[in-house]
């Protein structure tokens, strides 16, 4: 078996069971609040039920802050000290936070201090679970046997044309407040009932496709186009990823259910901190991929 580790974000979204299974190091976000005057780490100073609450009464919006070059740094030297030699960092959409930039930052530093173990650092393209479910099939593949190299080929396939997301959010107050959206678009948005409809693209780009007259409809619309934009039909599954949504998720479920009964639901987890920011309560993330066992 390869000597490896894989390193991912906080923002993978990862339950605390598959970080463990897999052998996944995470690098956590901060969260900024403003309120309190306090910076906490995400998943380990603060839950994501806590931070939801904090979100949604905060005079002062907060915000989330990437990991700094030397926070890095750090978890690339204790894996190190561990005798890995292979360290593979999948990141967050480069265009979506500067993490992919800063994770080559500390990858300079750890080599320019004498550093011996080949890191490579690679864009998921993606966020939330899509990011994770990268990290899962890196360690499967690694686990396998497969060198650092065919990993990143597989990787760049699976991303390419064997996984799609989408989300919705139930108001567009968060997107306004974390800056995602103007106060016009907001306003005019608010005005005509408008739900967004967005889904991270091939190019790696976290982008709207449509507008939907109401919520229920956007989470049906979220799941349509997941299933018309994935290149591989075959053998699909779903991740949901959600904050504070019961309604979305049982809106997904049903939708899922009954147009798409082939398709298999894994499981729902809680959305974190790097999305929830932006889009608040009611979001719904739909993840599609072709499943493989994990």
């Amino acid at each position: 078996m390869v000597n490896f580790a894989v390193i991912t974000d906080s923002g993978a979204d990862l339950s605390d069971d598959l970080i463990k299974r897999y052998d996944i190091n995470i690098m956590p976000f901060s969260v900024i609040l403003p309120d309190t005057n306090e910076v906490l780490k995400e998943k380990i100073d603060i839950t994501n039920e806590e931070y939801y609450e904090r979100v949604i009464t905060a005079k002062i919006h907060p915000s989330t802050s990437q990991p700094n070059p030397n926070d890095m740094l750090k978890i690339i030297n204790k894996v190190d000290k561990e005798g890995i030699e292979n360290i593979l960092y999948i990141t967050m959409a480069a265009s979506i936070t500067g993490t992919y930039n800063t994770a080559h930052l500390a990858k300079k530093l750890y080599l320019q201090k004498g550093g011996k173990t080949r890191i490579e650092i690679f864009d998921s393209y993606q966020a939330s679970m899509a990011i994770g479910l990268q990290a899962i099939k890196a360690s499967i593949l690694f686990r396998e046997g497969k060198s650092m190299d065919e990993v990143i080929e597989e990787l760049n396939y699976f991303k390419l044309n064997e996984l799609k997301s989408t989300l919705t959010v139930e108001t567009l107050k968060y997107l306004m407040k974390g800056g995602r959206v103007s106060r016009f678009r907001y306003a005019v948005g608010t005005l005509l009932h408008l739900t967004p409809c967005l889904e991270g693209t091939y190019e790696g780009k976290l982008e709207a496709f449509s507008a939907a007259r109401s919520y229920e409809t956007a989470v049906k619309q979220i799941i349509d186009h997941a299933y018309e934009d994935i290149k591989v039909k075959d053998n699909l599954a779903v991740y949901i990823t959600a904050g504070k949504a019961e309604e979305g998720v049982n809106l997904a479920k049903n939708h899922l259910k009954e147009k798409y009964p082939e398709i298999k639901i894994i499981d729902v987890f809680e959305l974190g901190a790097a999305i929830f920011t932006h889009t608040g309560p009611g979001t719904v993330v739909i993840l599609m991929f072709k499943y493989f066992n994990h």
